[in-house]
């Protein structure tokens, strides 16, 4: 990752208008400043709305996709007191949650196999999102509905073309090198990329581990590798 696609990676404002001036599928969006009154621009309910700076889905609760105006400034307001700054306000796309893990540069990009978190009977009755519990608090309601993953993920041909095309379009539009993971919901055919992860995690329980696992890589395998394609695009190797 380059100085200007590791600065994209912590303003996902900008993140957004990079893949809008891509053409990169992406889901519609306006940014709530703390200043600003509260104009969606005609964004279609229902909204997500999590911190534009937000890492680690910090922001992203059960109360995140809201279906109305008042829900939309509780919200903002919440992280405007609780977490502080701007709000990126996003429209729900309600789909199918997938991540794609990419290492090299150029075209000599690997995209991982696809991996599809499997939302349990726990999210029958409400939006399907990972919240922050979900990722982090093991002995939570949503942890436990959101801790299934499938790899790799079961699409059609045409989804993974689409799906691969769209990856290596974000790694051009961001600045992408070495080693990132994107997220993406993917509603028919149309892969939407709602976020990406320009140095994810690589221990050993990483989302990214099992995808290198699945390709081929064992563990350690997995690690060199992200070191080899670091060294070779700096002319080391």
């Amino acid at each position: 990752m380059d100085s200007i696609g590791f600065k994209l990676s912590w303003l996902k404002s900008d993140v957004k208008r990079m893949l809008v001036k891509a053409n990169v599928p992406t889901p519609r969006y306006c940014v709530i400043k703390t200043d600003q009154k509260y104009d969606t621009n005609d964004l279609k309910y229902p909204l997500l709305v999590k911190a534009a700076d937000d890492h680690g889905s910090l922001s992203v609760t059960r109360d995140s996709v809201v279906t109305n105006e008042k829900e939309l400034i509780q919200q903002a307001h919440w992280i405007q007191k609780t977490i502080g700054g701007d709000s990126l306000v996003e429209e729900y796309i309600d789909g199918r949650e997938l991540a794609v893990t990419v290492m090299g540069n150029g075209d000599d990009t690997l995209l991982l196999p696809v991996s599809e978190t499997i939302f349990g009977k726990e999210f029958a009755d409400r939006p399907k999102i990972v919240t922050y519990e979900g990722k982090w608090v093991r002995d939570s309601e949503d942890y436990a509905g959101a801790d299934d993953v499938q790899c790799p993920a079961l699409l059609s041909l045409a989804q993974q073309q689409v799906i691969d095309q769209t990856v290596l379009e974000s790694c051009r539009a961001l600045h992408v090198r070495d080693y990132a993971r994107f997220d993406i919901r993917l509603k028919g055919n149309i892969p939407y990329i709602i976020d990406y992860n320009a140095n994810p995690g690589v221990g050993f329980e990483a989302p990214s581990r099992i995808p290198a696992e699945i390709f081929g890589l064992t563990y350690p395998e997995f690690i060199a590798a992200i070191v080899a394609v670091a060294l070779r695009r700096s002319g080391v190797v």
